[in-house]
């Protein structure tokens, strides 16, 4: 258990599957651009664009100059308690119920995200996703995805040609590429198009209907 944060979702029992599918959570599992641009302007106050707040995900966020205060604890961010307060009204995504159903049948599944671990777990209760996933890997854990990617292929003893990412953003794609993972991309969330297709994803999805075909795709070629 590196680091000692990473949070078990009990009601789950590991399998010995070797696929390993990586799932974004915001912008992913629920559409919630809105609640982060504006629960951090709420925070602090800025002149900063909506286009110049999804540039930060060309990248980590917490590499982006002012995101990261080096030291805290990152659990007691002010701005944690508006986005959890606003997310629990948000619904998820329409009809990824029933992809998280289907790929967990066939595949194991992690969250990976910079939210912190609590409001994902609470999210994924309140819907009942908790039994699809094994893990969360939120901020906590690390702040790098590229470094939880790397602990969890070797907690659940995957390989990088076994595993994929569904993510929103270039920074996801990016880091999962450091590691030999390769990645699928949803468009409607906290990026636009143009810069999913700079990650050089395998798939685009512009619905949880094309999500699912590129999903299938990429089991079928990984059996």
């Amino acid at each position: 258990n590196e680091g000692g944060l990473e949070i078990e979702l009990p009601s789950l029992i590991r399998n010995k599957k070797s696929k390993l599918i990586f799932f974004d959570f915001d912008g992913v599992i629920v559409d919630s651009f809105r609640i982060c641009y504006e629960s951090m302007l709420e925070v602090e106050p800025s002149s900063l664009t909506e286009h110049q707040y999804r540039e930060y995900f060309n990248g980590n966020i917490y590499d982006v100059e002012g995101m990261d205060d080096d030291g805290a604890d990152i659990t007691e961010d002010p701005f944690w308690p508006i986005y959890v307060k606003r997310l629990m009204k948000q619904s998820p995504v329409d009809g990824i119920g029933e992809i998280l159903d289907f790929v967990s049948k066939r595949a194991t599944l992690v969250i990976i995200s910079s939210t912190t671990n609590a409001p994902i777990r609470d999210y994924l209760v309140k819907y009942k996703f908790d039994r699809y996933f094994k893990k969360i890997y939120g901020a906590e854990v690390h702040k790098s995805k590229h470094e939880k990617i790397k602990m969890a292929l070797k907690e659940f003893k995957s390989s990088p040609g076994d595993s994929i990412i569904i993510t929103d953003t270039l920074g996801d794609m990016r880091e999962a590429a450091k590691e030999g993972v390769a990645s699928i991309g949803v468009e409607g969330g906290f990026q636009y198009r143009a810069s999913l297709e700079r990650g050089s994803p395998r798939a685009i999805a512009k619905s949880t209907q094309e999500l699912q075909k590129a999903l299938t795709t990429w089991l079928q070629g990984n059996d």
